[in-house]
């Protein structure tokens, strides 16, 4: 009996999330299009972008936050479960217009090795919805490789954590790069759209480009200075 009290104390100061299991989420074709479950229940993502101010997205009907990096990752992750929302889950790829060099093989394949790390720790939250690989990675770049390495990335997701989809984000659309991520990333289940004033144009251009699979819209909100009108001066 003696040895059992701190056994006991242990069990009780566990945090949840180190008990909780891993819930699954699918991407899933109907009549109507696609949609995603969640532990065997249709979900519906209803999100917002960064970590902050989770009651308030509570308070408006939201359910799901996204993230951008694997900064801070498990206390995001465990104040959104502790409030009943999940997380599409940012890795930061590096771009090309920051510097990184995609034909640098040994740099790609420590970028790799890091998402990695972070997949096999994170992939049995509960409160994960999916992995979000990249961002804008096609902002102002020339090196189509920067696809090799999202497809690189989305293929070790599938293998180490097939329990929640793979997506990457671009900055708009264009035909393009919808061309390059059909035909270079097979591994992608989900394509994100950031978009603002031109938000009404995805549903016709994405499939106009190509794009035959399930989409989100990763980013919106007022229109970007890019977008606004401008006086001749």
């Amino acid at each position: 009996m003696k040895r059992l009290l701190p056994l006991l104390v242990f069990l009780f100061i566990t945090p949840s999330f180190l008990i909780a299991q891993a819930i699954e989420v699918k991407v899933v074709e109907t009549e109507s299009g696609f949609g995603l479950t969640r532990g065997g229940e249709p979900y519906y993502i209803k999100g917002a972008g960064g970590h902050g101010q989770l009651d308030e997205l509570l308070y408006l009907g939201g359910n799901s936050i996204r993230t951008w990096s694997a900064e801070n990752a498990q206390e995001i992750l465990d104040a959104a479960h502790e409030k009943g929302l999940t997380v599409m889950f940012g890795l930061w790829v590096q771009h090309e217009r920051h510097g990184f060099d995609y034909n640098d093989e040994v740099a790609v394949q420590k970028q790799l090795d890091r998402f990695t790390a972070v997949v096999e720790r994170y992939k049995d939250h509960p409160a994960l919805l999916m992995w979000g690989v990249g961002n804008e990675v096609d902002l102002f770049y020339s090196n189509t490789k920067v696809w090799d390495a999202i497809q690189g990335i989305c293929s070790m997701i599938h293998e180490i954590d097939p329990k929640h989809p793979t997506s990457t984000v671009t900055a708009g659309l264009d035909s393009n790069e919808v061309h390059e991520i059909n035909t270079r990333v097979p591994d992608l289940d989900i394509y994100g759209v950031n978009t603002y004033g031109d938000l009404w144009k995805v549903p016709g251009n994405i499939r106009k480009f190509g794009w035959k699979g399930p989409y989100i819209i990763s980013e919106w909100g007022p229109n970007g200075h890019w977008e606004v009108a401008k006086t001749k001066w």
